[in-house]
């Protein structure tokens, strides 16, 4: 297992205690906003993300909240907030934790102090506070995150970004190994939204776009040329996920109710499952591997009113679809723990571990009144 990288933390600790290059310690809030805190999300809860020894679990929300629960127990451990308004300012889209658990990112419809300019937040999971902001680059138009990852090293830090209205999406790689945070890479030539990235266990970089491609860079050329092929279903593919060693991906689709798996090599496709085999869902974006590789888990969108799957199935096709009920609305995430246990969130909103039978291990879900209904 990669060990995270000792200076990435020296680095956010440092700027904790001050600036750095790449980023701005926040500035105070002038117009506080009132809130009710709860111990779960109230809405609608759009990522999950995990330390790289499966000990905490991050999760983000339209709620405007971030919150870390002790994978084993389902304990809330802390709750993160950043600036909101009474509109869309401080929703939450994304969130990654580092791999050594110490620091995490958070970003959506984020912007900086003075509500003007984008920007995403790094948070320190002990403390509970914001420590840092990464803001804009020069030439940027207005933006949201789409996706944050630390690699499973350390070392690199990626987050995609995009502005529907401009036609603006970029994908940008730091290097967070020294003092100072150092954009290796900012690709903007994307045509569509990116919202699936994923590291390799080698820190090899895996890409969807909406636009139906998918790319892989390497950090041996520091990220700087993409293999690159359109994928066989062309249905908004949402997500991507390495298998535990590297050598192949899964790929979720949001419009259509497959997934592809690609050989990570040659970046062919081994298998694209079929539709047929879920005749209620719209869509497979969310999904995950075993550990052990041998299974694929996955869910989205369902066409039934009052339950939302996860599905498993054994790759080399000896084992049909197993349907376990997570949900009653859309399924959002999944991720795979090293012990085996999994970590699903829906727009229920909850989150739920499950282990690799599809047991119950533990449950979050709201703990106000839904009045979207």
């Amino acid at each position: 297992m990669a060990k995270p990288v000792r200076s990435q933390l020296a680095c956010l600790i440092a700027v904790a205690l001050g600036p750095c290059v790449g980023f701005a310690a926040p500035a105070s809030w002038d117009n506080p906003v009132l809130r009710v805190s709860t111990e779960q999300h109230t809405d609608v809860i759009k990522k999950l993300d995990a330390d790289l020894g499966g000990t905490r679990v991050l999760s983000v929300s339209d709620d405007k909240t971030a919150k870390l629960w002790d994978s084993e127990t389902g304990r809330l451990l802390k709750t993160f907030r950043v600036p909101i308004d009474d509109r869309l300012e401080g929703q939450l889209f994304v969130g990654a934790l580092h791999p050594g658990g110490r620091f995490a990112a958070i970003g959506g419809f984020t912007t900086d102090s003075t509500g003007q300019a984008p920007a995403y937040f790094f948070v320190d999971t002990e403390r509970g506070g914001i420590v840092a902001r990464m803001n804009v680059e020069p030439g940027d138009p207005y933006w949201v995150v789409h996706n944050l990852l630390f690699s499973p090293s350390g070392r690199y830090f990626a987050a995609a970004l995009g502005d529907g209205s401009t036609g603006f999406y970029a994908l940008r790689l730091y290097d967070v190994s020294g003092i100072q945070p150092v954009l290796v890479q900012d690709h903007r030539g994307f045509q569509a939204p990116i919202h699936g990235i994923d590291f390799s266990v080698n820190d090899r970089l895996a890409v969807v776009s909406l636009d139906g491609a998918l790319y892989e860079f390497t950090p041996q050329d520091e990220f700087a040329v993409a293999n690159s092929r359109g994928l066989s279903v062309a249905e908004r593919p949402m997500h991507v996920r390495y298998s535990p060693s590297g050598r192949r991906m899964v790929v979720g689709y949001d419009g259509a109710p497959t997934v592809e798996v690609v050989n990570s090599a040659s970046l062919t496709t081994d298998v694209v499952v079929d539709q047929a085999l879920f005749p209620n869902q719209s869509g497979l974006h969310a999904l995950d591997w075993s550990t052990d590789a041998r299974y694929i888990f996955a869910a989205g969108e369902s066409a039934d009113t009052d339950v939302s799957r996860l599905y498993r199935w054994a790759l080399d096709g000896s084992t049909a679809p197993e349907p376990i009920d997570i949900a009653t609305n859309r399924i959002t995430d999944v991720h795979r723990l090293p012990n085996g246990n999994l970590v699903i969130s829906s727009s229920d909103p909850s989150v739920t571990c499950i282990d690799a039978d599809g047991n119950v291990v533990w449950e979050k879900r709201t703990d106000v009144v839904d009045h979207r209904y």
